[in-house]
């Protein structure tokens, strides 16, 4: 009986992380929410919360960044859209989304936190303690495609700018906080296998790497606790019961081969 429950529980453990794990990732689809607009916002501009109003939101700017939310979306682009309605605006607050960014700020590479610039609702490169909507999982520079406008700056000269558009998963917070995790990881992963590799495949990793723990910790632990229980209540069953819970370790390392083996699947 004992062998049975431990082999259903493989193999439902290997649907998840085999599976379940890719069909997640494959879902770069935002999660967006439905809110009041104060003035005409088109997709892809980093909003506000407007001071007056929790459902109602603005482009975001220099001035109201620390009120940021998201990224106006269409609805149809939206894994969930909650209470779309042609009155409203479509906020992704979760997942990924498409983004206008400028390279006013330089160039932006995969994994740079993106905040919002001196364009309104138009995302850059971070400065330290800025506050940012989420990480890139795009490069935007020179060859990107983008269209080019020319601003003038609070000194009077004028500068040419590129504007376009990247994936970035959301994640709003400050440089000094957002992702730091994500963020330490990542810079590892990349170091180690030598390429560039998207936060949201760090985020899905570690969370394969977190259930494939605790599974092979709850499979060890059951083991050992039945083990013991077992042989104090037939000590002559000994040679059976340490057979049992050398399988269970066998199982225990399957786990581990199934979590590493799906981790490196969404890396590579």
């Amino acid at each position: 009986m004992l062998k049975i429950k431990i082999l259903s529980f493989m193999v439902s453990l290997g649907l998840i992380l085999l599976l379940g794990s890719s069909i997640c990732y494959g879902l770069a689809s935002s999660l967006s929410k439905s809110f009041d607009s104060v003035g005409n916002i088109n997709n892809g501009y980093i909003v506000s919360l407007d001071s007056l109003s929790s459902n109602t939101v603005q482009v975001a700017t220099t001035y109201n960044q620390n009120n940021i939310v998201g990224v106006a979306v269409n609805p149809s682009q939206s894994l969930l859209a909650v209470n779309p309605s042609q009155n409203t605006i479509q906020v992704a607050t979760e997942g990924s989304a498409y983004v206008a960014v400028t390279n006013l700020n330089g160039s932006i590479k995969m994994g740079n936190q993106i905040a919002i610039s001196p364009l309104n609702g138009v995302g850059m490169l971070a400065y330290p303690g800025s506050k940012v909507v989420g990480v890139a999982q795009e490069t935007f520079g020179s060859n990107s495609t983008g269209k080019y406008f020319t601003i003038k700056t609070k000194a009077g000269s004028k500068v040419r700018v590129k504007v376009g558009f990247i994936k970035i998963l959301i994640l709003v917070g400050s440089t000094n906080n957002s992702s730091s995790l994500v963020g330490g990881v990542q810079n590892f992963t990349e170091a180690l296998v030598g390429k560039s590799i998207s936060s949201l495949k760090i985020v899905v990793s570690l969370i394969i790497a977190s259930l494939g723990i605790v599974s092979i910790i709850t499979i060890v632990y059951a083991a050992i606790d039945g083990t013991i229980v077992a042989i104090g209540r037939n000590p002559l069953a000994r040679k059976n019961i340490f057979r049992v819970l050398r399988n269970v370790s066998f199982f225990a390392v399957i786990v581990l081969i199934l979590s590493l083996l799906s981790i490196y699947l969404i890396i590579d």
